[in-house]
């Protein structure tokens, strides 16, 4: 089947044809053979590939609907089974997407090609990173609407990422770790101290221990719980909490009754957690 769509589109290049105007002229064929209008030639091109093909491809196009239309789709079908960070994360690239292309929210996804898809990367995203974030957004959209008989291919199987050379990783000193400790109990980072202790004794990434609540933390029997909402790979683990980091956590754990529903880190981790590392000069 696909090499009968690569096909059609080599039939039509050059013709100025796209695949539903080809549809639509088979169509007004079909109609005069109806009719007994036509002749030899016009009988024999209506029985070849083409009007077959142009048939598919104007079912297709009936089937499909737009690119903002799927979109809403695609992120309501997800957003109970993914992590808030990832739904996010899809919100934002479509949106981006709509506001850099805003006339191809209409376009129906049956008529998106390769082509389209390239432009959509550039014109959207600046930079490699948030291209690679873009395309594989994207392809899980197509992935959608394929299952969903919207369109039958997926134009981003035939696009690949692109190739990042990451600057090698320099490891803090030991005088860095401890700055960084030291600011963490500070009056204005006081409250990146749990977290700062969870990232340097536990091993727990900075994007994990912001999902993390004082709940999936216990003192007694010395372990925290990665959910799989809050893990990177979206599976759970149980990480063992040394003595040190035990100690470290029990001065911070918050009181009250509804002290374990109480977040790890603050609202604002992000940019407290990047302040604070610039002071302690990393």
């Amino acid at each position: 089947m696909k090499y009968e769509r690569r096909l059609m589109r080599e039939l039509l290049r050059g013709t100025g044809l796209c695949p539903i105007d080809a549809a639509r002229l088979v169509r007004n064929l079909s109609d005069c053979k109806q009719n007994h209008l036509c002749n030899a030639t016009l009988n024999a091109m209506a029985d070849s590939d083409i009007y077959r093909m142009g048939l598919e491809a104007r079912a297709e196009q009936q089937r499909s609907v737009p690119f903002r239309e799927a979109a809403a789709a695609y992120l309501e079908a997800k957003a109970e089974d993914s992590r808030p960070r990832t739904v996010n994360e899809r919100r934002q690239v479509i949106r981006r997407v709509l506001r850099a292309v805003p006339e191809w929210g209409e376009q129906l996804l049956a008529s998106w090609t390769v082509g389209m898809c390239r432009i959509v990367l550039a014109e959207t995203f600046p930079t490699k990173a948030a291209r690679n974030k873009g395309y594989s957004h994207l392809k899980g959209l197509f992935r959608f609407a394929v299952r969903q008989e919207w369109c039958t291919d997926n134009p981003f199987d035939l696009l690949t990422p692109e190739k990042i050379h990451e600057a090698e990783l320099v490891l803090p000193t030991l005088a860095q770790l401890g700055r960084l400790l030291t600011m963490s109990t500070t009056i204005g980072y006081r409250c990146c101290a749990p977290a700062v202790g969870l990232m340097l004794w536990a091993g727990i990434r900075p994007a994990e221990v912001c999902r993390l609540h004082w709940d999936d933390i216990d003192l007694n029997e010395g372990v925290v719980y990665l959910r799989p909402q809050h893990s990177k790979t979206g599976g759970p683990r149980q990480v063992t909490l040394q003595p040190v980091l035990r100690r470290w956590l029990a001065r911070y754990y918050p009181k009250g009754e509804q002290a374990a529903e109480t977040p790890l880190t603050p609202a604002d981790w992000v940019r407290l957690w990047r302040d604070l590392r610039t002071e302690a000069g990393l």
